[in-house]
């Protein structure tokens, strides 16, 4: 299994959903319908939007967005199955799991973290490995 692949793929999902987010957002915009920030947001919204009858658009519109959410809803199953994967990974890898025991730190930043530091030994100490990891301001 791939990690860092896994990481990649899901980012460009997360991208592509980012973009069909913003893309709805300012058509609907241009129309005078205005909905919060969030993909959460938006697909309610988009739900509501595509079955109530007092919003008026065409055929052509209405078939725009509903392409739109069926993209977007393909993405959200598509960054699931990945996540559901990493996750599985992160359960058996003991680094993984060592990693998800610090507060704050959670399966995506486990898994990229391993993935991006396979040998942790090729640090000299913490602060060189916290340097690369641009924690501190600068090493010198």
């Amino acid at each position: 299994m791939d990690i860092q692949a896994l990481q990649r793929a899901r980012q460009r999902l997360v991208s592509a959903r980012t973009a069909i987010v913003n893309q709805v957002r300012g058509l609907l915009r241009q129309r005078g319908l205005v909905f919060g920030s969030g993909w959460m947001r938006f697909a309610r919204f988009l739900r509501e939007l595509l079955t109530r009858q007092e919003i008026q658009f065409n055929l052509v519109y209405r078939t725009m967005y509903a392409t739109l959410a069926f993209n977007m809803k393909q993405s959200t199953t598509w960054i699931e199955a990945i996540d559901e994967e990493l996750a599985a990974f992160a359960k058996s890898n003991s680094a993984c799991r060592t990693l998800m025991s610090v507060p704050g730190v959670g399966m995506i930043a486990a898994t990229a973290l391993f993935s991006a530091v396979a040998n942790v030994s090729d640090f000299r100490s913490g602060r060189i490995h916290a340097a690369f990891w641009s924690v501190i301001p600068r090493q010198r």
